[in-house]
């Protein structure tokens, strides 16, 4: 997946998100936009995409891991329901790495 890939997938995967308790307004879904966005693109600054095997820890194991702070944060006030956008964002760039 190139970078364009990864961040249309985290802005698809953060309106969902957004969409879910039904209670967030635009700002929230402008806020958590950013989040997500910086999310989705995360991992590869961490493990710069530099050869194809770049891909270690910070993809596939925090990539895995990073939808439970998400789970538990989708209806909470707007800095956690942020913090979950973010690991939404980072949770869809591992989703779409795999495929």
């Amino acid at each position: 997946m190139n970078k364009d890939e990864h961040v249309l997938g985290a802005l698809i995967s953060n309106f969902v998100y957004w969409m879910i308790p039904l209670h967030n307004g635009i700002a929230a879904l402008l806020i958590s936009s950013i989040f997500a966005l910086w999310g989705g693109l995360a991992p590869d600054a961490l493990e710069p995409p530099t050869w194809r095997g770049h891909r270690g820890g910070w993809h596939y194991f925090a990539g895995p891991i990073s939808i439970l702070p998400a789970i538990f944060f989708v209806n909470s006030d707007l800095i956690l329901f942020v913090i979950g956008a973010f690991c939404v964002g980072y949770f869809s760039h591992f989703i779409l790495d795999i495929l």
